[in-house]
């Protein structure tokens, strides 16, 4: 894997909701300096609030979507475990600092004294990116490896009631998105989803669409997607079982969402990720 870190610094004015949920090969630390937003990370749907931080690790299917107020202020850190290693150069303690990323709660709430704390690593972060000062790059290391220590002591923060949906409507979705992954091997549609929750399928269309962005049928595909990556990389089965495995009753349906959803075709993955 390379060497990777990135900074992406937005403040949004009007309402965004993302079109698509993506995955990738690197973790994702967000941050949101204002505003709330809606943070859907594989079968759970995170409210989120200013002061809070979510941990997308790699290969987690996610998407934000609008919260209650359209404006909002974020700062995403992309980066890859090798960045860090010229600082910390021990394995088992980088696995420790990135533990908040496999933590089953993947958000986490801070506050008073401590939000300061954040934000100012965070500020400080964005400040060195704009500059062109001598070893701006192995500061902006350091103020990361800070940041995940204060990660790594706040775990107790990393709790679910924090980060539940309060409205009816999210709690419904999030259920519907819990029934996706447990079920996407099995044939699934707007209709079959539809009865199971007791909803008409214009309904659960409307309000999938509402809540997520996306539509269902797009959703779907997506988490299947992700499963199947999960295969490719880390089993010996055809594309064919696969696809069989992740529910799909077509090869060419499964090829056509899987080169949609990644960009590639399932075989190209399988060679990339072998390299």
């Amino acid at each position: 894997m390379e060497s990777l870190f990135r900074l992406d610094h937005k403040k949004q004015d009007e309402v965004f909701t993302m079109q698509h949920t993506h995955c990738h090969d690197h973790y994702e630390l967000y941050y949101l300096f204002s505003g709330e937003r809606y943070y859907l990370l594989e079968d759970r749907i995170y409210r989120i609030l200013q002061g809070d931080l979510v941990f997308i690790p790699p290969n987690m299917v996610h998407q934000t979507a609008e919260g209650g107020t359209g404006t909002h202020e974020r700062v995403v850190v992309y980066f890859t475990e090798p960045f860090l290693s010229d600082v910390c150069p021990d394995q088992q303690q980088r696995r420790d600092l990135l533990g908040c990323f496999s933590h089953e709660v993947k958000a986490m709430r801070v506050a008073g004294p401590r939000q300061a704390c954040v934000e100012d690593l965070l500020r400080r972060m964005l400040r060195e990116e704009r500059s062109d000062r001598p070893y701006s790059l192995l500061y902006q290391k350091a103020l990361l490896m800070q940041l995940l220590i204060f990660t790594v002591r706040n775990r107790h923060d990393q709790k679910e009631q924090y980060f539940r949906p309060e409205s009816p409507l999210h709690r419904r979705v999030h259920k519907i998105v819990g029934y996706i992954h447990r079920n996407c091997h099995l044939s699934l549609s707007l209709e079959t989803i539809a009865r199971e929750f007791y909803i008409s399928p214009y309904y659960l269309s409307r309000v999938f669409k509402q809540v997520t962005g996306l539509r269902l049928v797009e959703y779907i595909n997506s988490v299947r997607v992700r499963e199947a990556q999960e295969l490719l990389r880390n089993s010996d089965l055809t594309v064919s079982q696969i696809a069989e495995s992740v529910g799909y009753g077509s090869q060419t349906h499964f090829g056509r969402s899987f080169k949609k959803v990644t960009g590639m075709t399932a075989v190209q993955y399988r060679k990339a990720m072998d390299r």
